[in-house]
């Protein structure tokens, strides 16, 4: 059996139902009451054997016959990568690809109808097609294994490599039933939906670029599946709040944090963008450096100031800003590192920085800003050098100035390139500093 979208069982885990409180607002995108398919709101695709989307008896309809269409085949849009490793492409898959930007849940009802052939299947889904050639992928799954046994529903994750994932299955459907299926996607969770219950709930990292309706048959019979009365979330494009400022940006005129009403946030893509950050340990007081890069959805670092950053694979986390404004890195333990752009002072950016959910970076009273970011390195090593007070030394209100009891002298220290040079008062000379 050769599917590559439609989800593979690997292993099951059991999941207790979830509270889902969160009211979401579903808007009307189609009913499918014309007689053809609204070419505004979809994008067809298919597989040799099937057949493109159509409305039938105002439903739409993905199908297979079994005979090739003209053109043979046509793949999902960003799919190619994927399918050009294959070596052997797959066959009597129907797609209907929603057509709407801002999309990040849709739901819909479907139906297998009650003369349907064995190995007949629907879904709903959303797909992160990426150019590496892998996918992630979320949904639901419908689908007619054998005789007898009813229809089987599949709630899957899957991140790559293909196959991995979590995955849940119950055999209670029946053909010629409709069920309403619905999956959302937010900025941290994922979850799906039957007849408006969550199923199953997970983390997510990824952002889905497809998101719409599949049918299949694995034996390559023909074919027929139903859906209707889809309905989408979409982000809005309107808001009340006043546009964006930008208040920080690097030396190359790049935004990096905007204001939005009395709120800092960073700026929508950091891609581009070279910082230098200190921060304060909580356990032992103790200060760090960190040169970030962030460049195509990922962010790039290295435990020192450093004028770039190499992709090493070993200093690398995807990243993404969230609806907060907030920056959302995956670290390596597979927990979200959230930084909550609080306090913006001559070009800084002080930041609540932490690993325990969004909850622990919201600017409540209680969390404290313990990470500051820069646009340059000459500035981030002078708050640095600053905060880091070695033995004897008195610093004079602010670096740069300070006493050494050691040397019975005043020193002022000046950043340069890679070094830290300082002014000896007594020598009337400028020495580097080790």
């Amino acid at each position: 059996m050769l599917r590559i979208f439609v989800f593979c069982l690997f292993f099951s885990l059991s999941l207790a139902h979830s509270l889902f409180s969160t009211t979401y607002v579903w808007e009307d995108y189609d009913d499918f009451s014309s007689t053809e398919l609204n070419a505004n709101n979809w994008i067809s695709a298919w597989w040799s054997g099937a057949q493109p989307a159509s409305v039938s008896s105002e439903y739409l309809k993905l199908s297979g016959s079994g005979v090739a269409y003209s053109p043979i085949s046509l793949n999902p849009r960003g799919s190619d990568p994927l399918l050009s490793s294959m070596p052997q492409q797959p066959t009597m898959h129907s797609f209907a690809e929603i057509n709407a930007n801002g999309i990040y849940g849709i739901e819909a009802d479907v139906m297998i109808p009650a003369n349907a052939p064995i190995s007949t299947g629907v879904g709903i889904v959303g797909f992160r097609f990426n150019p590496d050639g892998t996918k992630h992928s979320m949904g639901i799954e419908l689908g007619y294994w054998s005789p007898g046994s009813g229809l089987e529903f599949e709630y899957e994750n899957e991140t790559p490599p293909v196959g991995q994932g979590i995955e849940k299955s119950t055999y209670d459907g029946a053909l010629g039933n409709w069920y309403k299926l619905s999956l959302i996607h937010t900025a941290s969770k994922g979850y799906l939906l039957r007849d408006g219950t969550v199923i199953l709930e997970f983390d997510t990292t990824y952002d889905p670029n497809w998101y719409g309706f599949m049918s299949f048959n694995d034996e390559g019979n023909p074919y027929e599946v139903f859906v209707d009365n889809v309905r989408v979330l979409r982000r809005s494009t309107t808001t009340t709040q006043p546009d964006p400022v930008t208040v920080v940006s690097d030396p190359n005129e790049q935004a990096v944090v905007v204001q939005v009403g009395n709120e800092y946030q960073w700026n929508s893509t950091l891609d581009g963008v070279t910082m230098w950050s200190v921060s304060e340990s909580e356990r032992d007081g103790k200060w760090s450096a960190l040169t970030a890069k962030f460049s195509g959805g990922n962010l790039l670092y290295g435990f020192e100031f450093k004028d770039d950053v190499a992709d090493t694979g070993n200093n690398k986390v995807t990243y993404q800003i969230d609806e907060n404004g907030y920056i959302k890195s995956l670290e390596d333990d597979g927990d979200y590192q959230y930084y909550n752009p609080v306090i913006v002072e001559n070009g800084v950016v002080g930041t609540i920085e932490n690993d325990q959910g969004v909850d622990s970076v919201a600017n409540n009273g209680i969390n404290q800003v313990d990470q500051w970011f820069f646009t340059t390195r000459a500035a981030a090593e002078e708050y640095y050098y600053s905060k880091v007070n070695p033995k004897d030394w008195m610093w004079f209100d602010n670096y740069p100035w300070v006493y050494s009891n050691e040397m019975q002298e005043w020193l002022y220290f000046y950043p340069s390139g890679g070094t830290l040079m300082y002014w000896s008062n007594k020598g009337q000379a400028w020495r580097q500093f080790n």
